[in-house]
């Protein structure tokens, strides 16, 4: 009897080959397109690991392997799911039975080889196209303009990722050349979200920076992470150290400092800078009647009083506006140490020394000082970002998931944190 069973007769064979390619055709029917969220770290929800992790396309969980002792290979069992797909690969593979999609079959499933790793041939819809496309669900959307989800105080991280997905010079490298940021770690990543970002093939309007922010936590014991308040300028200013050091190292490419570096001439000599900080002057505010007086100071003043001269001008020049002070509270804002003053600014030309420029993206802060407001949340931040659509010739509003349109006219009105601006002249 077990002989019969171990040789089947050619016929037998024949047959039962039919019937399994027909159940495995049978089996794309059942991937959830709408479920699907390739944004988080790649590791097996069951083991932890993070080595040859499968996506099952039935309900969106990552699991190890293809043996018969793997979780991925139980999974298929215990939950009657059979369609995975091999994150490192991107190919499609059936189980219980470990059969891989031939490529004609498989290629039905390109749209969700672009969903976990997007690529393009060129820019030029990026740079043209002023379609809106739709999500799975109907929902319009702009390519590059993607909210991201915040898991609870990771909105100081989102405002810097959208800024670098917006600097033109940076955001092309990243679309255009994942093959060489394969090598690295940071900057790779990195690579993977800002294309994501750009795709106008989206299965959701919004996104997440899970898989980026896990590496960044791992990477700075915490310092930087999705469930601590952080300050974006820091957050900041360690990226571009550490993207910098990474393509140098890894692909001997000095593109972060040839975007974002310049040099200041001071009494000692020329140093290299990342961000020029701006202190905005003291202030106290009183109530006059039902009333309060909100100062205002120009930017140009503020760059006016510095205490040094641009020695070269980056191409796009970072401008941190100090605004907290921790040694003092700010008399007649409810003992806040945030100072209110407004900056006022044109966007469309900033004189700095001899060079001009303009503005491209303006992250902007808020207190926890609402109709809500309670002593413990007196002290929080949320920040949000202002930027510039210059194919559209729009200025939208990006408040994690929420994406609006805003006058360019009204920027100058929020409490400016950070600004970008590209050179011109």
């Amino acid at each position: 009897m077990s002989k019969r069973k171990i040789q089947d007769s050619p016929v037998e064979d024949t047959e039962r080959k039919k019937i399994s390619t027909r159940d495995r055709s049978l089996y794309l029917d059942t991937i959830n397109r709408k479920i699907l969220d390739f944004d988080y770290e790649k590791v097996c929800c069951i083991s932890l690991s993070s080595t040859n992790i499968y996506g099952c396309l039935v309900c969106n969980k990552y699991f190890r392997g293809r043996s018969m002792d793997s979780e991925c290979f139980l999974h298929s069992i215990n939950d009657d799911h059979h369609v995975f797909v091999n994150f490192d690969t991107l190919s499609f593979h059936i189980l219980p039975e470990n059969y891989q999609l031939d490529e004609q079959t498989a290629s039905s499933l390109d749209d969700i080889r672009q969903q976990i790793n997007p690529t393009y041939k060129d820019l030029k819809d990026i740079y043209h196209d002023t379609s809106l496309k739709r999500d799975l669900a109907g929902r319009e959307y702009r390519p590059g303009f993607i909210g991201l989800s915040n898991f609870g105080a990771n909105d100081y991280s989102n405002v810097i990722l959208q800024v670098l997905a917006h600097v033109p010079p940076l955001r092309d490298y990243l679309l255009l050349y994942p093959e060489k940021l394969h090598k690295t770690k940071l900057v790779g990543k990195l690579s993977l979200l800002v294309r994501k970002m750009y795709s106008p093939n989206l299965f959701k309007s919004h996104l997440s920076a899970h898989e980026l922010m896990q590496y960044v936590s791992s990477s700075t014991n915490k310092r930087f992470s999705l469930h601590h308040e952080s300050e974006p300028k820091d957050f900041l200013m360690w990226l571009f150290n550490s993207m910098h050091k990474e393509l140098v190292s890894e692909l001997q490419n000095n593109l972060i400092s040839s975007i974002f570096q310049g040099k200041v001439e001071l009494p000692s000599g020329k140093s290299k800078f990342w961000m020029l900080t701006l202190t905005l002057p003291s202030v106290t505010l009183f109530k006059d009647g039902a009333k309060l007086e909100i100062p205002q100071v120009a930017l140009e003043d503020l760059l006016a009083a510095k205490k040094y001269k641009i020695a070269k001008a980056p191409q796009f020049l970072t401008l941190y506006i100090k605004r907290k002070d921790d040694t003092q509270k700010i008399a007649g804002v409810n003992g806040s140490n945030i100072n209110p003053t407004v900056v006022k600014f044109n966007p469309l030309q900033l004189k700095v020394d001899t060079h001009v420029y303009k503005l491209i993206a303006n992250v902007v802060y808020s207190s926890g000082q609402n109709e809500n407001y309670s002593l413990e949340s007196e002290n929080q931040a949320h920040y949000k970002i202002q930027v510039l659509d210059e194919v559209r010739n729009e200025w939208l509003e990006i408040d994690d998931l929420k994406v609006k349109p805003i006058e360019k006219d009204l920027l100058f009105l929020n409490q400016t944190y950070l600004q970008f601006w590209q050179k011109i002249a």
